[in-house]
């Protein structure tokens, strides 16, 4: 597939899980917004989805959370374990938006997309 210079090419593995967020000049900006989850099929996968509160050293003394994410490619099916951790400012509910890439489709325009809202408990989502 052809690449134009002010697009940088993404290759992804299948099974890969990949959060993307806001663009932001600073992590004082964050709000907590959307974050984008795109899960590659093809093979079963895993990710740790690590947050602080960005502004201090906090997470030097356990003020940080990882919400663990797998995905069962047999069973197209997402999990999202159970938040492990808090700090000052965390969000007590995160939203999601679940994207399915297709091979060669750009990830970024990925059409299959559904929401989650995550409240920090364990759930899974099957993703068509």
């Amino acid at each position: 597939m052809a690449s134009p210079l002010e697009r940088i090419p993404l290759h992804l593995r299948a099974g890969s899980i990949l959060p993307l967020g806001p663009v932001l000049q600073s992590t004082a900006e964050a709000t907590g917004e959307v974050i984008d989850l795109y899960i590659v099929p093809g093979r079963d996968g895993a990710f740790d989805l690590y947050e602080d509160n960005g502004l201090d050293y906090a997470y030097e003394k356990g003020g940080s959370s990882v919400i663990r994410l797998t995905w069962d490619d047999k069973r197209s099916l997402l999990r999202l374990a159970a938040r492990r951790g808090r700090f000052d400012g965390m969000l007590k509910t995160r939203r999601f938006r679940l994207h399915r890439v297709g091979p060669g489709q750009p990830p970024l325009q990925s059409p299959s997309r559904q929401e989650l809202v995550y409240v920090g408990h364990g759930t899974e989502v099957r993703l068509a």
